[in-house]
């Protein structure tokens, strides 16, 4: 366990890794593993023979790749609609603002075709 640093395998050709526990109190968890990403830790010595099982029958006491996948799914679909709503948000915005700045200029230009004396406009947009 002195020089483990990770162990990976595939199930169902998906990836996983064992790597050190890292738990505190580090004295009870000192050759302890991980399944990253999840809630499985067991003794280094368990490490193959957990392997073994996973890959086997794909779970190994309260743990089940099925589950964790469909899960992992789950939670990576929630993600990627909640990032498709904040961006379709900020392109409303941008389209709102837009068209407001559209409503200023023509009341601008509506304003000096009133005024004869103004030769040209010349307005700056800033980025906001």
């Amino acid at each position: 366990m002195e020089k483990f640093y990770y162990k990976s395998f595939m199930i169902n050709g998906e990836k996983f890794t064992f790597v050190p526990s890292h738990r505190t109190p580090l004295k009870s968890h000192k050759n302890d593993v991980d399944l990253c990403n999840t809630q499985l830790t067991i003794p280094y010595e368990e490490m193959e023979a957990a392997i073994k099982e996973l890959q086997e029958n794909g779970r190994y006491k309260d743990f089940i790749v099925s589950e964790y996948i469909a899960e992992r799914d789950r939670k990576e679909a929630e993600r990627m609609q909640k990032n498709i709503e904040y961006w379709n948000g900020i392109r409303k915005e941008n389209e709102r603002k837009a068209e407001i700045m559209k409503e200023v200029i023509e009341d601008i230009k509506t304003y000096c075709k009133c005024k004869e004396e103004i030769v040209c406009l010349v307005y700056c947009r800033t980025a906001n």
